[in-house]
């Protein structure tokens, strides 16, 4: 890989120097202490090893750069390095992983190889950390700055979850969004003990009071769509046994010093701050910002090879609609319907950009469905899980094909965004160097926001999500009929 003209990074890892992160099927993620980083290193069978020609840490690292870039910007978007790890590293690694590891997740181990190598998003970069060494021999700046950041302030970063934002008008189905529908299946399964009040809708709505109502409702039932971190460890989330109730008054308590306050309140100012910033426009750019020309038009022209086209109308439902109508009938009388009102959200803010992505699939789940079953036909066998982000790296922006949309519109509503912030000194002339937000109180808070897990979707997600969609309305019928 060193051939291709790519760097790779020499990663620092003796007993002291990592910590574990968490892992999903896949990956296994660990943060390097002293750089500030986080490695995501892929994880084999016991009795497999890994590929030394495997190209996966590299292609996901041009896929960053050529798509992901594009529509995010460097302001949203830290790209990755290409990293490795030796024999020496994984024996330290898999040694003191044994220990913190879940143990459904112990079947599989990590091997020598390449891994990907992230900026630890949980903390604040060294750069901005660094603004607050102004020399006291600098001349012509007149009186002398106050420090930026006392190291006795925390950082506090949280991660959130977003889901889907927007649903295009044909998979406007039902009274609820997918979001809420797929609680249905969650408490059916037993993964989840209660519904989410969280609703993505309301975070996308672009009206402030339902955005802040959705963060609200993130904190009081989590699930796995946010965590709270505090100095890059863990404090708060679906895993943890600390209360969000514990983490505001760590917060206010750093924050706000000595001023009394509610339970009500310390959350009203925690929520309000974490808005603000997801609401800024830190680009700086008034115009917007996001690749134009993306999206092609209804009735996409088909296949190279078939020069078809499929009309909307005559697409079938992928669920019956006897099910679709029952349904609606059980959500009309036992719940709350979504409300799929929206407003302009502000411009190149971290929500506009993720909902300009999902808005990019127009064409809704059913014509999809047909559209990629005739592309399946066309592949036959070769079954090209790579179709949505091979082609796209090659020339990117360019006009997408509805498979193309569907799967950058998927990537979007599976992102994170973390928002790592700290409380800063009151300072003039800052606003032109870093994103600073405001609390409800005034308090200034130096921040940088991200997206993460914004990796390629493979063309087979289509299959995964038709059945899960069928699972759905099943889980729901069966929970609301029994009630």
């Amino acid at each position: 890989m060193e051939s291709l003209g790519m760097d790779v990074t020499e990663c620092n890892i003796d007993e002291t120097n990592w910590y574990y992160k968490g892992e999903g099927n896949a990956n296994v993620v660990i943060a390097l202490r002293n750089e500030h980083k986080v490695l995501r290193i892929r994880k084999v069978d016991k009795n497999e090893s890994r590929d030394p020609e495997d190209r996966r840490d590299l292609d996901s690292i041009l896929y960053y750069e050529k798509i992901i870039l594009p529509l995010f910007t460097r302001k949203y978007f830290k790209l990755p390095q290409l990293g490795k790890i030796n024999q020496e590293h994984v024996n330290i690694l898999n040694g003191k992983l044994r220990n913190v590891r879940p143990e459904s997740r112990q079947n599989k181990i990590i091997t020598p190889g390449y891994v990907t190598v992230f900026e630890d998003l949980t903390l604040l970069p060294k750069n901005l950390v660094k603004l607050n060494e102004t020399s006291n021999n600098d001349v012509g700046k007149g009186e002398q700055t106050r420090s930026l950041i006392s190291e006795s302030n925390p950082v506090f970063c949280i991660e959130i979850k977003p889901k889907q934002g927007w649903l295009a008008p044909s998979d406007r189905k039902y009274r609820k969004c997918p979001f809420c529908l797929n609680q249905y299946l969650k408490l059916y399964e037993n993964s989840v003990s209660s519904l989410s009040d969280y609703c993505p809708l309301d975070l996308f709505s672009g009206d402030k009071t339902r955005m802040l109502k959705a963060i609200k409702s993130l904190l009081r039932t989590p699930q796995n769509n946010v965590r709270i971190f505090q100095n890059g460890n863990l404090k708060f989330g679906d895993t943890c046994s600390t209360s969000v109730d514990e983490v505001l008054k760590t917060f206010h308590n750093s924050s706000v010093g000595g001023i009394q306050q509610s339970e009500s309140q310390k959350e009203d100012n925690f929520c309000t701050l974490i808005l603000n910033m997801l609401t800024r426009n830190i680009i700086g750019d008034q115009n917007d910002s996001f690749p134009c020309n993306l999206s092609s038009e209804q009735n996409y022209m088909g296949l190279e090879d078939h020069q078809q086209t499929l009309t909307i109308t005559t697409i079938s439902s992928r669920i019956p609609t006897d099910s679709i109508r029952k349904l609606n009938g059980l959500l009309d009388l036992k719940t709350t319907p979504c409300n799929f009102s929206s407003q302009i959200l502000s411009l190149n803010s971290i929500v506009d950009k993720i909902l300009k992505i999902q808005t990019l699939d127009t064409y809704g789940a059913d014509y999809v469905f047909e559209y990629y079953k005739q592309l399946r036909e066309d592949l036959g066998d070769e079954k090209d899980t790579k179709y949505g982000s091979s082609k796209l790296i090659k020339e990117f922006p360019r006009v997408l094909d509805p498979v193309e949309c569907y799967l950058l519109s998927t990537m979007a509503k599976d992102c994170s965004i973390l928002i790592s912030f700290q409380k800063v000194c009151k300072i003039t002339n800052l606003d032109d160097l870093v994103p600073i937000a405001e609390d409800m109180f005034g308090n200034k808070y130096v921040f940088q926001i991200n997206v993460a897990d914004v990796d390629a979707k493979p063309i087979h997600c289509i299959d995964k999500h038709y059945k899960r969609d069928s699972k759905i309305v099943q889980a729901a019928l069966n929970l609301l009929d029994k009630n």
